[in-house]
């Protein structure tokens, strides 16, 4: 009873401590055992990677210049999460930074552990989905840190995103001929980008590819890189590009697919703008928009960059997973471009300017969505149902 009653002591003095600390802000805490710890979860950075197909695998065991973050995150004492970027990107995991602090000893021995979790954390995320969602994870991990001390996130991946909103197949960014400026413009004005305000992300291994995806010459790279700074900065936070010699291994076989992402000239030009399902939603098999407030607001975002733009020629195409017959999805692709290009118009886009087509599944950068059984990949079906608007 008498520890019992000691323990009792400790705690309530221990939360004294901690209600005066300013801001609610824990530099220090106590445990039972009587040893203080360093904690301060106003500091919070999160690592944004996935082992998954195209990419080198990182290598977490072997000296690269990533051990540098990952043991300034260490020495934070914050929180860190970890954030996939497969087609469908979740939060894969969170560890707390807090370290004893009863003698340099121990603190040591706390950091290492840290350290080797960190490590752990990033070689157990492995993509589950086919194609790769780069933007989306991204926007993930700003939600874990914006508002924190230090806001920071630690991208390791090639830059290559084959969905989403940013998907290359779909927009054609990444072509010689894609006005990035624009596009991105028209991005942010319809949300489409994650809010960065404030964010500074750290990228490791942009450009690096394995597999079937080609290699990219200098001036790919160079647009590579022109494409990422610009979306960082349009979306309010700041880049760093972290030069190549990350530490790296073969990936396992069995990774699901990615689509490799052609760099030459396409036949987009001018501004295009991809709305996937994630951005504009329809109702299932229907061209009604699913909330018709929301998909005015990001339609008019567009038909104003259009506008902005002076470009007097507009294509919308609508594109369907492989679900159903195919006159069927000639059908519904062509209905829910008429529906985005009534959109434009009624924002002021001129109806002579716009051409509507459907294209059902045979759009130019869709994705595998079915398995070898005939069986709808539902994630990589989401990924393919997009309504495309380009303008030159």
């Amino acid at each position: 009873m008498r520890h019992l009653r000691g323990a009792r002591r400790l705690i309530t003095y221990c939360s004294i401590v901690l209600a005066l600390v300013l801001g609610g802000t824990t530099l220090t805490a106590c445990d039972v055992g009587g040893s203080s710890m360093a904690s301060n979860p106003r500091e919070r950075i999160a690592f944004v990677y996935s082992t998954r197909a195209n990419q080198p695998a990182l290598d977490v065991w072997k000296p690269s210049p990533l051990d540098g973050e990952i043991l300034d995150a260490v020495g934070t004492n914050g929180v860190v999460t970890f954030h996939s970027t497969d087609g469908e990107p979740t939060t894969v995991g969170q560890l707390s930074l807090k370290v004893r602090t009863s003698n340099p000893q121990v603190t040591k021995q706390d950091r290492v552990a840290l350290a080797k979790s960190i490590r752990e954390h990033l070689a157990s995320s492995v993509a589950e989905s086919p194609e790769a969602d780069v933007l989306a994870g991204i926007a993930d991990a700003a939600d874990e840190v914006r508002g924190s001390d230090h806001p920071t996130i630690i991208v390791i991946d090639n830059g290559l995103p084959t969905v989403g909103s940013a998907s290359f197949p779909q927009t054609g960014l990444l072509s010689t001929d894609a006005d990035v400026a624009a596009s991105v413009s028209a991005m942010a004005s319809a949300r489409m980008l994650p809010d960065l305000t404030g964010v500074t992300l750290r990228w490791y291994g942009m450009g690096e590819t394995a597999s079937l995806q080609g290699r990219l010459d200098e001036a790919a790279q160079s647009r590579l890189e022109g494409i990422w700074q610009t979306v960082v900065e349009s979306a309010g936070g700041t880049l760093d590009i972290v030069p190549r010699g990350m530490a790296t291994t073969n990936a396992p076989a069995d990774l699901p697919d990615v689509t490799p992402v052609d760099p030459s000239p396409t036949s987009l030009g001018g501004l295009t703008v991809s709305l996937p399902e994630s951005v504009l939603p329809f109702v299932a098999d229907a061209a009604t928009f699913l909330d018709p407030a929301a998909a005015q607001t990001t339609v008019a975002s567009v038909a104003g960059q259009i506008a902005a733009s002076r470009l007097t020629r507009t294509v919308v195409t609508g594109c369907t997973a492989m679900a159903g017959t195919p006159e069927g999805r000639q059908t519904l692709s062509t209905d829910r471009a008429q529906a985005v290009a009534d959109l434009l118009v009624a924002n002021g886009v001129p109806a002579a300017s716009v051409t509507v087509q459907g294209k059902g599944a045979q759009c130019p950068g869709r994705v595998n969505d079915v398995d070898e059984t005939g069986t709808l990949i539902e994630a990589a079906a989401r990924a393919n149902r997009v309504v495309i608007i380009e303008a030159s």
